[in-house]
């Protein structure tokens, strides 16, 4: 039986798998626009993030979301650099995965009093909802108020409204607000509507997902816009 402190030194947990996908909760983080917050991993199972993309596999774990490598999209995400590290260190076995995962995750959330970032890489739709809704509703205390996520699935899929709903127009913004998720729009120009603010972070580099916390989507707040980054924005299209 493993106590706390032996869980406190764990680097990550798998907190869910099946035959398709494997999702990966890391303690540390090193980046610098979220702060030092977990970082959640929506992977392929058995293939690589570098390799199911150019299989174009990454539907598996991001679904139809038009940014994917796969379909020379606007994903800022270096599939090279911490996704591959991260499937790496999970086929070697290197991160917590009992049967109690999601218990002793939850534990050293609340002990380390950190905020959770639902989808570095990969869509947390594709989690089981019922495991996201119970790390949610146990991890967000008085000082830990919020946790952040996005989803480009929620036009398709039950999807957690404490996840924004990730738009890329202000017809897809129109149509997630009507099903009563907040968004979080990617743009090209400054064109918000009367409803949206710019993510602090554009306007203020000292500002941290780890101390906006805007983008929880059960927040009473302002949808979110922001404008396209990356080294791949040039392969973004907007029909707004």
């Amino acid at each position: 039986m493993f106590n706390l402190n032996e869980m406190l030194k764990q680097k990550g947990f798998v907190l869910y798998e099946n035959a398709y996908i494997v999702v990966i909760a890391t303690i540390k983080s090193t980046n610098k626009k979220t702060g030092e917050m977990i970082q959640i991993w929506i992977l392929v199972k058995n293939v690589d993030p570098v390799t199911a993309s150019r299989k174009k596999l990454d539907f598996l774990n991001c679904g139809d979301c038009k940014h994917r490598h796969s379909k020379n999209g606007a994903c800022y995400v270096n599939l090279g650099q911490a996704p591959l590290k991260i499937y790496k260190s999970y086929k070697k076995g290197l991160y917590y995965n009992g049967v109690d995962s999601v218990e002793q995750f939850i534990k050293v959330v609340k002990a380390k009093d950190l905020k959770i970032r639902w989808g570095a890489y990969g869509d947390p739709s594709f989690i089981p909802q019922n495991i996201v809704n119970k790390i949610n509703q146990e991890t967000k205390t008085e000082k830990n108020s919020f946790n952040t996520g996005y989803s480009h699935q929620w036009h398709k899929m039950k999807v957690s409204k404490s996840f924004m709903a990730s738009v890329d127009s202000k017809h897809e913004k129109a149509r997630a607000n009507a099903k009563g998720y907040r968004t979080f729009r990617v743009t090209v120009k400054n064109d918000l509507t009367k409803d949206e603010i710019f993510c602090p972070s554009d306007t203020n580099k000292n500002i941290t997902c780890k101390t906006c916390g805007l983008c929880d989507g059960s927040r009473n707040a302002k949808n979110i816009a922001i404008l396209i980054h990356g080294s791949r924005k040039k392969n973004f299209s907007s029909v707004a």
